[in-house]
């Protein structure tokens, strides 16, 4: 499946792919999840290690505000319904535009154009246990243009996504080394 944050109708849109990985194979299934009443923008959106529970990142309303939904079916948007459970976020420079957990779902990272910085949760997945780390990753002099980031590898490296002007360097995906996943 594949999942798509619509920018202006406030809603998540989900898709069925018949080929893994391959967008051009996508259907839309008819199922959306509308998030109006938490946040009129998200930015982000990352699911649990089992599909039950699904995270979107705030940019409007509260900048930086994690929401939390449960889905009774795994990865089935028409089963997802607000957990009335949200986190705000705090001590990065800029408005976070992505994040994402640790494969055991107990770090979460979140991305803006100037740094990546890092939290903690003494739960898995449980968002109301965030606490921040204190630890920052600056990326200024790598990128100004941040945008989202994910996890490969069993976390021992974290991909890095930027975006702006090709020709200024900014379109890239930069690969960093986890020393500890």
């Amino acid at each position: 499946k594949m999942y798509i944050i619509g920018p202006t109708l406030d809603e998540v849109y989900e898709y069925s792919l018949s080929t893994n990985f391959d967008v051009s194979s996508a259907t839309y299934t008819n199922n959306k999840l509308g998030y109006n009443s938490q946040d009129t923008r998200m930015r982000d959106l990352h699911f649990n290690n089992d599909g039950t529970k699904l995270f979107l990142l705030g940019d409007f309303n509260t900048a930086g505000s994690l929401y939390q939904y449960n889905l009774t079916t795994p990865y089935d948007l028409s089963t997802a319904s607000y957990a009335s459970i949200s986190k705000l976020l705090t001590g990065f420079t800029y408005n976070p535009k992505g994040f994402d957990f640790s494969p055991d779902g107990t770090v979460l990272w979140t991305i803006n154009s100037a740094e990546i910085v890092e939290y903690s949760l003494s739960a898995a997945y449980d968002i109301s246990t965030i606490s921040s780390t204190g630890n920052t990753l600056n990326i200024f002099s790598t990128t100004t243009s941040a945008y989202d980031g994910t996890f490969v590898d069993n976390g021992s490296k974290f991909l890095l996504l930027s975006n702006g002007n090709p020709s200024a360097d900014q379109d890239k995906v930069r690969q960093y080394s986890m020393t500890t996943p």
